[in-house]
């Protein structure tokens, strides 16, 4: 039987949560659902909307998380599990889940502590800004994509609220570093190395541009990266992203044919639009289109 998809994973997800997960925990632990959190976050492109008939070979399907404190867990854990897995397979013209072994179990029953310390260690929670250069971009964007359908205690949200963004201060330096990187990719590398005849070098310098104007669109929108594969998906569904992507989109074959003129002019209009986001943002105050001069600026901006 041939179905239409009409709804994405997470949709899918909360759906199989309020029809026949939430009934199966009102009968079997009404005294423990109060404590509950539940949702989808986490691995799969379903918990960043990016999903696709190609998600649906591994991972994907009816499925949701509960979280559970660690003492819940320990007491309740087993049960609740055993539970879940009773659930119906099929839902919504989907079938099972098709998990396998490399991607691990990603939904059902988990304590709150395991599913953050899964993504980012044991200490998943920052009690300093150094704390944060701890983690990895695309890993803080892994705990807390995705949607808590119900969270009764606030524990689950209280670490994902925190874990949210990053503190100003920690915004700004990755800016300025973002700014820096690239500038020297775009505005110095790429033009030395054509000048030395370095094909493959003016290559990779601008292959570095486009990874970096993808972070820094995304840090200036104050929007976590997430891995690589999605990157790109992720920066054109930024605001005001249409334009800029538009740019970057023609820059690898005017590099690959050396047509570097046009890389260059590509370039500097993609400066040139980081530049006044800059000014917008009150991050700098010069106009100057090689961002270089724009680094100071912005590490000026940090506060003690």
């Amino acid at each position: 039987m041939c179905y239409t998809v009409i709804m994405n994973g997470l949709e899918l997800s909360k759906e199989y949560y309020l029809k026949v997960g939430r009934p199966m925990l009102e009968k079997n632990f009404p005294d423990v659902l109060p404590r509950i959190a539940t949702g989808l976050s986490g691995e799969g492109s379903e918990c960043l909307g990016f999903d696709d008939e190609t998600s649906h070979d591994h991972d994907f399907g009816p499925g949701f998380c509960i979280w559970l404190t660690d003492d819940d867990f320990r007491k309740y854990g087993a049960l609740i599990q055993a539970e879940y897995d009773r659930l119906p397979k099929d839902f919504s013209g989907f079938q099972k889940r098709n998990e396998t072994l490399e991607a691990g179990r990603r939904v059902g029953v988990m304590s709150i502590s395991a599913f953050y310390a899964k993504f980012l260690g044991d200490s998943f929670m920052p009690l300093k800004e150094s704390d944060w250069n701890h983690y990895e971009e695309c890993l803080l964007a892994t705990a807390t994509n995705g949607e808590v359908f119900e969270d009764g205690p606030g524990e689950f949200s209280r670490i994902r609220n925190t874990l949210s963004y990053y503190p100003y201060n920690v915004w700004v330096q990755k800016a300025a570093s973002s700014v820096h990187l690239l500038s020297q990719a775009g505005q110095y590398n790429y033009e030395r190395s054509l000048k030395r005849g370095e094909k493959m070098a003016a290559l990779l310098s601008i292959s570095h541009f486009m990874e970096e104007s993808i972070h820094l669109s995304h840090l200036l929108s104050k929007r976590y990266e997430p891995y690589y594969k999605w990157a790109w998906r992720s920066f054109t569904s930024l605001p005001d992203s249409r334009e800029i992507s538009s740019l970057l989109s023609k820059l690898p074959e005017y590099a690959a044919n050396g047509d570097d003129w046009r890389a260059h002019i590509i370039i500097e209009k993609v400066c040139s639009h980081y530049v006044a986001s800059l000014n917008e943002l009150g991050l700098s105050d010069t106009k100057d289109t090689f961002l270089e001069a724009h680094v100071h600026k912005i590490s000026e901006k940090y506060r003690t």
